[in-house]
């Protein structure tokens, strides 16, 4: 079981609804602008294959399933221009941050190295994703991370 965190910036946004501006509603959709940061929190059931080599190094695949949490803080949106049908300046609009589950899933490639009887080194790429998720009437779509890993693993008992 492997436990995953993640932090993404938040550059823009696509945004749909229904604006009144002096009497007049405006409804659609628009790329708002925005910043801060979403995280992300997952709990995997992994499985790995060694692939034997009778050398020190031994090659391995791995791959996950889980559950991941994604949050976002309270959030700002401008918008401008012609965003909902509405050509000038629409101002700011204040959304409430929240949090929502999603299905997480991974991916690694990796090789370790025997470095003693019970410990081995190793390097690996992964590739992290979940499902989209709604958080207050905010849609945000899938999150991919790519990454590389290196590190110490020790065997008890052996």
């Amino acid at each position: 079981m492997t436990y995953e965190l993640g932090r993404y910036a938040i550059g823009s946004s696509t945004g749909s609804g229904t604006v009144t501006i002096d009497g007049t509603s405006y409804t659609g959709v628009g790329s708002l602008s925005t910043s801060g940061t979403l995280s992300t929190n997952s709990v995997l059931v992994s499985g790995y294959y060694d692939i034997q080599t009778k050398t020190k190094f031994t090659p391995y695949v791995g791959g996950g399933i889980g559950y991941t949490n994604v949050s976002i803080p309270d959030q700002t949106f401008s918008a401008t221009g012609t965003a909902l049908g509405y050509t000038g300046t629409i101002g700011d609009l204040q959304t409430q941050g929240g949090s929502a589950g999603a299905f997480g899933y991974q991916a690694k490639l990796g090789v370790s190295y025997e470095a003693a009887a019970q410990a081995d080194l190793f390097a690996e790429v992964l590739y992290t994703g979940n499902s989209s998720v709604t958080i207050n009437n905010i849609g945000i779509g899938s999150l991919n991370n790519f990454g590389v890993r290196g590190g110490f693993r020790y065997r008890f008992g052996k």
